[in-house]
């Protein structure tokens, strides 16, 4: 909540003068009715994840069935917990899959469902050789909870070349 406190307790020129008593008891005001938002804005703060205290964080991951994946970033653990419902939802789906990995910040992929040389229950997850590299814990954990308990997930990799 951004309010202009200087507009808003702006007083008339004649009254206006640095270092007055006057001018001291606004500021006073300003900072009491500041700090006084701020309370009453924190706990509507909490509800959203990317804005919530870490502890808080944890009670509504736990609340959303997300575990914190060892070395994962604060940032990412955060967007899992945001969107873990649109996430369990889309599960299924192949535009879930791609709205799930462009959310976590692996754009690049391509889902290949029922290939001709191997069996029917596999997928085949392609994705960049750097992004496999550096959030293969993070893609276990999306396959091991969001996957089809009917299908198999194998990594393929694509290196990109100018």
């Amino acid at each position: 909540m951004n309010i202009d406190w200087q507009a808003l307790t702006k007083m008339p020129y004649w009254l206006a003068r640095p270092a007055s008593e006057l001018d001291k008891l606004r500021k006073g005001t300003v900072s009491f009715w500041q700090r006084l938002s701020d309370m009453l804005a924190w706990p509507a703060k909490q509800l959203d994840p990317m804005t919530a205290e870490l502890e808080i964080l944890h009670l509504l991951a736990w609340e959303r069935d997300i575990t914190q994946i060892p070395n994962e970033t604060e940032h990412t653990y955060r967007i899992r917990v945001k969107y873990a419902l649109q996430f369990a939802k889309g599960a299924g789906s192949k535009s879930g899959w791609y709205y799930m990995f462009e959310k976590l910040g692996t754009p690049w992929i391509t889902i290949d469902e029922r290939i001709s040389e191997t069996d029917w229950d596999v997928v085949s997850l392609q994705l960049l050789d750097s992004d496999l590299a550096e959030r293969n814990k993070l893609i276990d954990n999306i396959c091991r909870q969001y996957g089809r308990t009917t299908r198999r997930y194998q990594y393929d990799t694509i290196a990109s070349m100018p």
